[in-house]
């Protein structure tokens, strides 16, 4: 098998994989949607539109999330992964002389056991928290 036939092979998959998340997003967004008219209108509360921002999140993601785990690792997502693989004691005291807070290897912990260990469910949360981000820019602009 050459190297173009595997590449298309990860594509394909990852594609496959990005049409179960768009699906579960766009439930997702409807569901939250339809709860934030229904307690804006019991509180009465003005009405904010909510179909602009839940469309930037989808195209945000979907613009991330396309060949999400086409590339190898980088190094700091390899060591992302080795620490977010330990039990999650061992986890926090691994993380407690490291610069960075243990919030995101905690969030990451709890990702790769719903998503697994590959490219695309190490890059899975930042993608979300990114397109979380276009949103909130959006939002406060």
């Amino acid at each position: 098998m050459n190297n173009f036939s595997t590449a298309f092979e990860q594509v394909q998959a990852n594609f496959n994989s990005f049409g179960y998340l768009a699906v579960f997003a766009a439930l997702a967004i409807w569901l939250v949607y339809d709860r934030a008219a229904l307690v804006f209108h019991r509180l009465k509360l003005p009405e904010i539109t909510l179909g602009f921002p839940c469309f930037l999140f989808v195209v945000s993601l979907a613009i991330r999330a396309f060949c999400l785990g086409y590339e190898s690792l980088w190094y700091d997502e390899a060591f992302t992964g080795v620490i977010a693989r330990l039990p999650l004691d061992q986890m926090i005291a691994a993380t407690a002389s490291d610069v960075h807070p243990p919030a995101f290897y905690v969030f990451e912990w709890l990702a790769i056991r719903i998503w697994g260990s590959s490219e695309l469910g190490l890059r899975l949360l930042p993608a979300l928290a990114s397109a979380g981000a276009a949103v909130l820019a959006y939002l406060l602009a």
